[in-house]
């Protein structure tokens, strides 16, 4: 069990994490590492809620007083998070948010499938190509969560559904929506090739 700290300080360097752009957070070798590595930022209690119950290991949390009892529970009563509370003022300035969220947490990022793996065990695969807004690939997984589907395959180049702006906009439904990579544009067109050839039905759509 790890006890609050109350911050009045925007400069506290123990919250300098929260400040972190997304390549502080995660650099590229680090996103495309499918054994877990680097961290992710989770904004607000819904969303963190899901990333805890997904079993994604939370690392440092900061919030203020209007918490969920239970979400501030999970976090204070896990000993590996360091728990901060502040005022909305003092968490804006930190987190650089307009709308300032009741807790915002770091969290470890976790292993993932490879490429064959998942489309091994999908049974209703989203692919995406080319994709490099993180908000549309935030968009992509909600719905497909939504809609039932199993699992969502990315090219090289396509924006991380991990990213600070595509959980926000997934509203963290990524964590319930197995996800991997392709290292390159051969091996995703080969997996689509043998799924093909297994008797996949293929659907492709494009802005042209």
């Amino acid at each position: 069990m790890s006890t609050p700290i109350l911050v009045d300080d925007p400069g506290d360097p123990r919250l300098s994490v929260f400040r972190r752009n997304e390549r502080g957070l995660a650099n590229r070798s680090e996103r495309r590492d499918d054994a877990g590595a680097g961290r992710f930022l989770a904004e607000g209690d819904l969303v963190v809620e899901r990333a805890i119950a997904a079993g994604c290991v939370p690392v440092i949390a900061l919030l203020d007083d209007t918490a969920p009892e239970h979400l501030v529970s999970q976090l204070v009563d896990d000993a590996r998070v360091e728990v901060f509370v502040a005022g909305e003022a003092v968490r804006r300035m930190v987190t650089g948010m307009g709308r300032v969220q009741p807790v915002v947490a770091l969290f470890e990022r976790p292993p993932r499938p490879s490429a064959a793996e998942l489309v091994e065990r999908a049974g209703r695969l989203v692919v995406v190509e080319g994709v490099d807004n993180p908000a549309n690939i935030g968009s992509i997984v909600r719905n497909a969560a939504a809609l039932g589907w199993n699992g969502l395959l990315l090219d090289r180049t396509s924006a991380d559904p991990l990213s600070r702006r595509s959980i926000r906009v997934a509203m963290g439904t990524v964590f319930a929506l197995p996800h991997a990579r392709c290292s390159n544009s051969d091996e995703l067109a080969q997996l689509l090739r043998q799924r093909a050839d297994e008797g996949g039905t293929v659907v492709a759509l494009t802005p042209h």
